[in-house]
């Protein structure tokens, strides 16, 4: 899980750097599922609970995970979550259900 305290983006900030260092490429864009995971997963849901929701298996959550990693240039699921809200691929608003992630 992701979670940004307001007013501190110090952790966040440390994550994407991390990234940016790592990654000379631009990253591509995710796809409409991935970014729906990737969303799901900054909201706390695990593997096997998006798997549920989605009616899809817990193999193909890893897939679509590990896609968006490829694709952000992240090395974990955290710093592909903070990559995904950092290039406007998820949305902090999206996170409460307010908003819906671009695409």
């Amino acid at each position: 899980m992701v979670f940004v305290p307001d007013g501190d983006d110090t952790a966040l900030d440390e994550i994407i750097e991390e990234a940016d260092e790592d990654t000379s490429d631009k990253a591509q864009a995710l796809t409409p599922r991935e970014r729906e995971v990737m969303t799901m997963l900054a909201l706390g849901d695990t593997g096997a609970e998006i798997a549920e929701k989605l009616f899809i298996s817990p193999e193909t959550v890893r897939i679509h995970v590990r896609n968006a990693r490829r694709r952000l240039g992240a090395r974990t699921r955290a710093q592909a979550i903070a990559l995904a809200i950092r290039d406007g691929e998820i949305e902090l608003g999206s996170l409460d259900g307010s908003s819906t992630p671009n695409g």
